[in-house]
């Protein structure tokens, strides 16, 4: 019988961090700078009794900038055993990022586009304190050229967490778009894995699952439409989202992101809106793009979600862009957005074509990019 490989330990609950004890004597610790510090302290201390060398790089705010992931990694004196992380999206690609420069001692940058092929990494144990990016369960690391000003992905399977402990009391002080924006961004990681062209797979009932999960609950995370903000999440609420998250990092791990994230990436270097809602905004410009070549898979994966019948995939389109459009904040963008840069960095995307329904070429992208720019 064919089973899904899940190469990451899952721990998933409240209070999950409890018991957590690296394996490795020598432990680069990386956290977020808003993470909680007696949460960090309590984490250092603890494994220092258990007879840990412990070492803190505390990451700074903002993406994970490749010039700071070198920086941090040229004043770390120890070798470590493993990297453990506890923080957003963000906070985690960087440590990610420490594993492989700690390894291959050559700046990140030098990996963009597997110039520097990536060989080897120290061992990852995640703990995420944003649910959204899925980071924590997958063989990626998205990370800012700091020359460039563009997004570039690391790929190897070490950058696949040995462990990942998901520990919803991390997310009590979350909300309002600390939650939206990277639910939105795992709903999206669900949606992309299972539109893939070459077909979801074995993942497809987690990305389905995920799927639901962000249908019942992301109208709940965001303002009210009266303006109001929603009270504080509710403890059922967060575990969700944080089985959201992990269902959306999985799917990606085991079927890559398509036409939205890969313009999202385009994007990105011209507004400071959140991963999450970038997707969001750009979700039914890619889905229209691609809308001939799905053959009514749109239609179903929307009955699938809402258990609302509609009669083609032009109907699916206009119901999930309206509500998508309902839950995203508003983008502002900076100027700088021409078409040709920004089709050459989707077009950078060499395995966006295989996963695809619609053309990935000059002539096919150039009249999408240039309405988005129009029309947002």
């Amino acid at each position: 019988m064919m089973q899904l490989h899940l190469p990451t330990e899952l721990r998933l609950g409240a209070g999950v961090l409890a018991d957590w004890l690296p394996r490795g004597d020598q432990v680069l610790l990386v956290v977020s700078g808003a993470l909680d510090g007696a949460v960090r302290d309590e984490l250092a201390e603890r494994w220092k009794a258990a007879g840990r060398r412990v070492s803190i790089v505390i990451k700074p705010s903002g993406e994970p900038e490749s010039a700071a992931i070198d920086e941090a990694a040229s004043r770390i004196s120890m070798s470590p055993d493993v990297v453990a992380a506890v923080g957003g999206g963000s906070t985690l690609d960087f440590a990610k990022g420490l594993a492989v420069v700690l390894r291959s001692r050559v700046s990140v940058a030098e990996h963009e586009f597997g110039a520097s092929p990536v060989e080897s990494v120290i061992p990852l144990e995640l703990a995420p304190s944003t649910a959204g990016s899925g980071s924590e369960v997958t063989p990626y690391a998205v990370i800012n050229n700091t020359a460039t000003r563009r997004k570039f992905t690391l790929s190897h399977p070490g950058l696949q967490p040995a462990v990942a402990r998901v520990d919803v009391n991390l997310l009590r002080s979350l909300g309002g778009e600390s939650l939206l924006a990277p639910a939105l961004d795992a709903f999206t990681h669900c949606l992309e894995a299972v539109l893939n062209r070459e077909g979801p797979g074995l993942i497809e009932p987690l990305a389905m699952a995920g799927l639901r999960i962000a249908w019942k609950n992301l109208e709940a995370v965001g303002a009210t439409p009266g303006g109001t903000v929603p009270p504080p999440p509710s403890a059922g609420l967060l575990e969700d989202l944080a089985r959201l998250s992990v269902y959306g990092g999985l799917s990606i791990a085991h079927r890559r992101t398509g036409l939205i994230h890969t313009l999202s990436v385009a994007f990105a270097p011209f507004t400071d809106a959140a991963h999450g809602t970038l997707n969001a905004a750009l979700l039914p410009f890619a889905l229209e793009h691609n809308l001939p070549g799905y053959g009514g898979l749109l239609a179903r994966i929307w009955t699938r979600m809402t258990r609302q019948a509609v009669n083609s995939d032009a109907d699916a389109l206009e119901r999930l862009s309206g509500w998508t459009s309902s839950l995203r904040g508003h983008v502002a963008w900076k100027e700088g957005r021409t078409v040709v840069p920004i089709v050459t960095r989707v077009l950078q995307d060499k395995g966006l074509p295989s996963v695809s329904h619609g053309r990935i070429s000059q002539e096919a992208l150039a009249p999408l990019v240039e309405r988005i720019i129009h029309e947002t």
